[in-house]
Protein backbone atom coordinates (compact mmCIF):
# COMPACT_ATOMS: atom_id res chain seq x y z
CA UNK A 1 0.00 0.00 0.00
CA UNK A 2 1.87 3.65 -1.01
CA UNK A 3 0.89 6.07 1.61
CA UNK A 4 0.61 10.09 -0.19
CA UNK A 5 2.44 12.18 1.60
CA UNK A 6 -0.43 13.86 2.80
CA UNK A 7 -1.26 11.07 4.60
CA UNK A 8 2.01 11.00 5.87
CA UNK A 9 1.68 14.65 7.20
CA UNK A 10 -1.78 13.35 8.83
CA UNK A 11 0.13 10.55 10.79
CA UNK A 12 2.44 12.59 11.71
CA UNK A 13 0.43 15.33 12.98
CA UNK A 14 -1.70 12.80 14.46
CA UNK A 15 1.36 11.59 16.21
CA UNK A 16 2.35 15.04 18.01
CA UNK A 17 -0.91 15.45 19.68
CA UNK A 18 0.65 13.02 22.02
CA UNK A 19 3.23 15.82 22.96
CA UNK A 20 1.04 16.70 25.87
CA UNK A 21 2.54 13.63 27.57
CA UNK A 22 5.75 15.07 27.99
CA UNK A 23 4.43 18.16 29.97
CA UNK A 24 2.94 15.38 32.41
CA UNK A 25 6.32 13.67 33.07
CA UNK A 26 7.89 16.38 33.56
CA UNK A 27 5.06 17.45 36.42
CA UNK A 28 5.67 14.08 37.60
CA UNK A 29 9.35 14.33 37.83
CA UNK A 30 9.61 17.95 39.39
CA UNK A 31 6.26 17.63 41.16
CA UNK A 32 5.66 20.90 40.30
CA UNK A 33 2.73 22.90 37.96
CA UNK A 34 5.06 25.99 37.89
CA UNK A 35 5.67 25.76 33.96
CA UNK A 36 2.36 25.04 32.81
CA UNK A 37 -0.75 27.03 31.22
CA UNK A 38 -4.05 24.99 32.56
CA UNK A 39 -5.61 27.89 30.37
CA UNK A 40 -3.92 25.89 27.37
CA UNK A 41 -5.29 22.71 28.11
CA UNK A 42 -8.82 23.50 29.27
CA UNK A 43 -9.16 25.29 25.73
CA UNK A 44 -7.53 22.05 24.13
CA UNK A 45 -9.98 20.11 25.72
CA UNK A 46 -12.93 22.08 24.65
CA UNK A 47 -11.65 22.78 21.08
CA UNK A 48 -10.87 19.05 20.77
CA UNK A 49 -14.54 17.96 22.80
CA UNK A 50 -16.22 20.17 19.88
CA UNK A 51 -13.88 18.87 17.30
CA UNK A 52 -15.20 15.04 18.35
CA UNK A 53 -18.52 15.93 18.40
CA UNK A 54 -18.15 17.37 14.91
CA UNK A 55 -16.29 13.78 13.68
CA UNK A 56 -19.23 11.69 15.15
CA UNK A 57 -21.72 13.23 13.40
CA UNK A 58 -20.09 13.01 10.00
CA UNK A 59 -18.71 9.81 11.01
CA UNK A 60 -14.91 10.37 10.26
CA UNK A 61 -13.09 8.17 11.54
CA UNK A 62 -9.38 9.24 11.43
CA UNK A 63 -10.97 12.43 13.01
CA UNK A 64 -12.34 10.81 15.92
CA UNK A 65 -9.29 9.07 16.66
CA UNK A 66 -7.43 12.03 16.49
CA UNK A 67 -9.06 13.77 18.89
CA UNK A 68 -9.40 11.24 21.24
CA UNK A 69 -6.03 11.04 21.29
CA UNK A 70 -6.15 14.76 21.85
CA UNK A 71 -8.92 14.94 24.49
CA UNK A 72 -6.62 11.92 26.43
CA UNK A 73 -3.43 13.76 26.34
CA UNK A 74 -4.54 17.35 27.38
CA UNK A 75 -6.80 15.89 30.17
CA UNK A 76 -4.27 14.18 31.90
CA UNK A 77 -2.07 17.32 32.15
CA UNK A 78 -5.12 18.84 33.81
CA UNK A 79 -4.92 15.83 36.04
CA UNK A 80 -1.78 16.00 36.84
CA UNK A 81 -2.11 19.90 37.03
CA UNK A 82 -4.30 19.26 39.66
CA UNK A 83 -2.91 17.06 41.69
CA UNK A 84 0.93 18.95 42.08
CA UNK A 85 -1.51 22.26 41.90
CA UNK A 86 -3.55 21.00 44.98
CA UNK A 87 -0.37 19.92 46.75
CA UNK A 88 1.50 22.96 46.17
CA UNK A 89 -1.15 25.07 47.82
CA UNK A 90 -1.37 22.20 51.13
CA UNK A 91 2.07 23.02 51.25
CA UNK A 92 2.38 26.70 51.44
Amino acid sequence: MKISSFEVVLIITTIMEINPWFQVVEMFRSKSTGSVSWLTFVSISVIGTLWLVYAIQINNWPLIVGNIIKLISSLAVLIAYLHYYKKQKDIS
